[in-house]
């Protein structure tokens, strides 16, 4: 028997598998004596549900112990040597993805990201973008759910599993998706998603509020009135703070400095009244120092630099 087999069935139960591995395991599935084998290894890991011992390093030690927990008692079944070998299979299984924990609660990790982007793959192979000065907080090992408790703002791929919804958390809200791409934006007002792929819904922790969002949608929950509003996304540039692309169409110079601000890590900044400053222009991830430039000959800005980026200090089109 492939070892291969009894670890991903492993991750299929645990719910850490990735949508190629259930995909596969699904046509595996399709002959009689596989799904046989398939139930064996389900009987399996309710009986390992309830074992409460910590895991031996050592599979050979752990199978002995877990042989005469369970096995030895149950006298009325009889296992056949194809069946052990399956069950030990499946249990080195468990141990080598560090599945076979019953005592609690996996470990939490914690990520901040500080001033820059910063990648995370979660257990379930689902990809985060964790935009600077946010954090997400996540179990070492998802179980039968995948709940991660996000604060500020991410982009989210998840890896689709219907067995096992994905659930961010923040605040009195939360979000719940089975595998599409979504923006989450977490703040003292309230949460922002913008959907990119699949259906995503947003609601209130006790779910007496919901709101579905489909593609090209925003969602948002309001903290003061308690309400949920959903619009059609018009924001070229709402992916621009982890892609680093913009794309400006008569855009406010306080925008525009908004959204640089949210990519690079040295800030742009101004105490000139700039709202009547509006800026035409695309950037791909070019230095901010040519940016700057840009924004010179644009809006005849002029600059200098600072311990932190870059202090405007004049503008042809400001205002006193």
């Amino acid at each position: 028997m492939d070892e291969k087999i009894g670890e991903i069935i492993a991750r299929h139960f645990s719910g850490t598998a990735t949508a190629d591995e259930d995909a596969w395991l699904s046509q595996w599935r399709k002959s009689p004596s596989n799904e046989a084998l398939f139930q064996e290894y389900a009987q399996l890991w309710k009986l390992a549900a309830g074992h409460n011992e910590v895991p031996d390093a050592n599979p050979a030690t752990a199978w002995s112990r877990f042989e005469s927990t369970h096995l030895e008692k149950t006298t009325s079944i009889r296992w056949s040597r194809v069946l052990m070998k399956a069950a030990a299979v499946f249990l080195f299984g468990l141990i080598a993805i560090g599945l076979y924990n019953q005592i609690g609660k996996p470990s939490q990790l914690l990520v901040k990201s500080e001033e820059t982007v910063t990648e995370i793959i979660l257990p379930d192979s689902s990809h985060v973008l964790l935009a600077a000065n946010s954090s997400l907080s996540y179990p070492e090992i998802f179980s039968t759910s995948r709940i991660v408790t996000l604060t500020g703002k991410a982009f989210f791929d998840v890896t689709r599993n219907e067995e096992a919804p994905f659930i961010i958390e923040s605040g009195s809200e939360q979000v719940k998706v089975l595998g599409t791409s979504f923006t989450v934006d977490t703040n003292e007002e309230g949460t922002e998603v913008i959907v990119a792929t699949g259906r995503v819904q947003l609601s209130t922790q006790n779910n007496n509020k919901l709101l579905t969002l489909s593609p090209g949608e925003v969602g948002n929950w309001n903290n003061g009135s308690g309400s949920f509003s959903h619009t059609n996304n018009s924001d070229k540039n709402f992916m621009s703070w982890a892609t680093g692309r913009f794309d400006f169409e008569s855009t406010s110079l306080p925008d525009v400095l908004e959204r640089l601000n949210e990519f690079y890590p040295d800030s742009i900044e101004t105490e000139l009244n700039v709202k009547a400053c509006s800026l035409t222009a695309t950037f791909n991830k070019q230095p901010l120092s040519e940016v700057m430039e840009e924004l010179s000959i644009a809006l005849g800005v002029k600059y200098k630099k600072t311990n932190s980026g870059y202090q405007i200090t004049e503008t042809a089109c400001s205002s006193k």
